[in-house]
């Protein structure tokens, strides 16, 4: 979550262990998971920076899809998860810009939406996608806007481009050495249990492997706030670390916090947004 010096602090008094970014990469997860179990010394809740990605209207050229990107994200090289990550994000964006072709005149609906796409583009390496759909996420608050139709059709193209990268995935060249040998330093942390709470499906699957690959012997889920109350209501006292979205349909990250006195959660908890800085505060 991007967000000001106070915002952090006000997180913080809130009981917020973490505040991270999206994309969340591996040695982000994994360095946030070492300090809040005791590893290192515990550090007031801090901003990590985001991973290189682009901006709203960034007129840097971007291919359909940077394998290299994936892997880093991933903090390994798994052609298996690559593809479960790619074909999670082809097929939620194609479904969410289908619903969006009977909703263009909704702008709220399609920047939510965009919003959406956007964390999942940049998830995957598409980055191209994702600049798009910032675009026009970003292009949404102008009242006067009236090319929503025409940017549809832009991201159309540009998930066909990734859809035709990504059958290549398998006969892609290794990345660089640099990200090999940031699978080779994957290091175990003491936690049995996590539960992750997000309603993008992309993010979830790959907060998950993540997860699962720092050694993490149970990975709950759920796509939103009343999912995961229902899960802490029976596991709560079990759960020891709560990784969740600030944004989500039903009950957000937000109301889900309020609710811990009834869970009995006493874990630890990172909360992981793409929200920008007005909407945080």
């Amino acid at each position: 979550a991007a967000s000001s010096t106070a915002e952090l602090k006000r997180f913080q008094a809130a009981g917020i262990d973490e505040v991270l970014s999206k994309p969340l990469s591996m040695e982000v997860l994994r360095a946030g998971l070492t300090r809040w179990f005791g590893y290192t010394a515990a550090t007031p809740s801090r901003l990590h920076a985001r991973e290189a990605v682009p901006s709203a209207g960034s007129s840097v050229s971007y291919a359909p899809l940077d394998l290299n990107y994936l892997y880093n994200i991933l903090g390994q090289v798994n052609l298996v998860q690559a593809r479960i990550l790619l074909d999670t994000f082809m097929r939620t964006a194609d479904e969410g810009l289908l619903a969006l072709s009977t909703q263009m005149d909704n702008a709220a609906a399609v920047a939510k939406e965009m919003h959406k796409q956007k964390s999942s583009a940049r998830t995957v390496g598409a980055l191209h996608y994702a600049n798009l759909a910032a675009t026009l996420e970003k292009q949404t608050r102008d009242e006067n806007f009236s090319g929503i139709a025409a940017a549809l059709a832009a991201l159309r193209e540009a998930l066909g481009q990734v859809e035709a990268a990504s059958a290549n995935l398998l006969e892609a060249p290794r990345p660089p050495r640099a990200v090999v040998a940031s699978e080779a330093r994957l290091a175990s942390v003491s936690c049995h249990s996590a539960l992750v709470v997000d309603d993008d499906l992309v993010v979830l699957q790959q907060v998950r492997t993540m997860l699962g690959a720092l050694g993490v012997r149970e990975v709950l889920t759920a796509t939103n706030g009343l999912e995961a109350s229902r899960v802490l209501a029976a596991r709560g006292g079990e759960i020891e670390v709560l990784v969740c979205d600030l944004s989500m349909p039903e009950m957000d990250g937000v109301e889900l916090i309020r609710g811990f006195g009834k869970t009995g959660f006493k874990g630890g908890l990172i909360l992981i947004s793409g929200a920008d800085e007005k909407i945080i505060s």
